[in-house]
């Protein structure tokens, strides 16, 4: 966890000509994201000595991708004991073509509500 410190130093890091673009809205969701990776991005650039972003990056993920892979794994172990243990075994075995079949549905991936759609039911 990085310290109050750390995280005024990843500020004052990133580039002035930054744009700090941020969206007021009626919707419920934020628009920090952009800002917190401006922060995260310059902080990483701190912490690894890295100038260069893609080098930092590749220093990172060499470090967080071997550790995620090892924390999937756990809880792949530890969800197949909780479902045998709760369910039984059979459970991880489940019968193919057995439980509802779903035909024509919707492509989730080639849909997207744009950010600046507005529900029928929101206010004015």
């Amino acid at each position: 966890m990085p310290s109050s410190a750390d995280l005024d130093a990843a500020f004052e890091d990133v580039p002035e000509d930054e744009d700090w673009a941020w969206y007021p809205s009626d919707m419920i969701n934020n628009s920090f994201y952009l800002a917190s990776e401006l922060v995260i991005t310059a902080g990483v650039l701190r912490v690894t000595g890295e100038a260069d972003t893609r080098k930092a990056f590749e220093k990172v993920m060499g470090i967080v991708v071997p550790i995620s892979n090892e924390i999937t794994d756990f809880f792949l172990h530890l969800m197949r004991a909780i479902i045998a243990r709760h369910l039984g075994a059979a459970a991880l075995n489940p019968v193919i073509g057995s439980g509802t079949a779903i035909k024509d549905a919707p492509n989730l991936y080639k849909a997207a509500i744009p950010f600046f759609t507005t529900r029928n039911d929101a206010p004015p």
